[in-house]
């Protein structure tokens, strides 16, 4: 993994005609860990598409560098991994056939398939076809795709809903070793998560 800074230049997003925060000015490190807050439809889910390059801005701009220099659209899009609040689960597939499809979606190695089952501890249930898994498995198997490609940004949409104790822990060993290899982690919560040296940006009405 190349580490990436993020520069946030007056971004502001909207949403059926509405302005969903005031503009937001940043500049991410590498190894940062950021926490989006605000109230439901602040617009924490939009901010994280417009960042990874799926939704066009109101106004301002998001700018991967690399070195000082700033990526190309596409460059940046493929820096970016976007995770949602939806497990977005094949439900005839199972964790191990998950975790082979998304390697190669996202231009990870098959050799990582079985370390990433390991590290969310779905080994056990690698075959199990992914309907009959409890919502916290699901939950884990949607979390497995940050051990499968190297991509720097991790933008993660309410990340420990429905995660149990254990996979939290065994969450945040992927965000810390993440960030150790100087990736950036953009995480919108509700709930309170403690996260070493974590920034916050929070929306309120624009």
């Amino acid at each position: 993994m190349i580490p990436v800074e993020i520069a946030l230049d007056g971004l502001c997003v909207a949403r059926g005609g509405r302005v969903l925060f005031p503009p937001i000015t940043s500049r991410i490190s590498a190894g940062a860990f950021v926490a989006v807050r605000g109230a439901n439809g602040a617009g924490k889910s939009s901010l994280l598409r417009a960042m990874a390059g799926l939704l066009r801005p109101e106004a301002g701009a998001v700018q991967l560098l690399r070195s000082g220099q700033r990526l190309g659209a596409d460059d940046a899009r493929l820096s970016c991994l976007l995770l949602s609040h939806e497990d977005a689960l094949k439900p005839q597939r199972s964790p191990r056939q998950e975790a082979q499809y998304w390697a190669l979606a996202l231009g990870g190695a098959p050799a990582r398939v079985e370390p990433a089952l390991s590290a969310m501890d779905l080994m056990a249930h690698a075959d199990m076809v992914c309907q009959h898994l409890s919502a916290g498995q699901k939950r884990r198997a949607a979390l497995m795709r940050l051990a499968l490609t190297d991509r720097p940004v991790w933008l993660l949409d309410e990340p420990i809903a429905n995660v149990d104790g254990a996979g939290r822990t065994r969450l945040e060993s992927l965000v810390e070793g993440h960030r150790a290899r100087g990736g950036i982690v953009l995480a919108a919560l509700h709930e309170a998560w403690a996260v070493r040296d974590a920034a916050v940006i929070a929306l309120g009405a624009a």
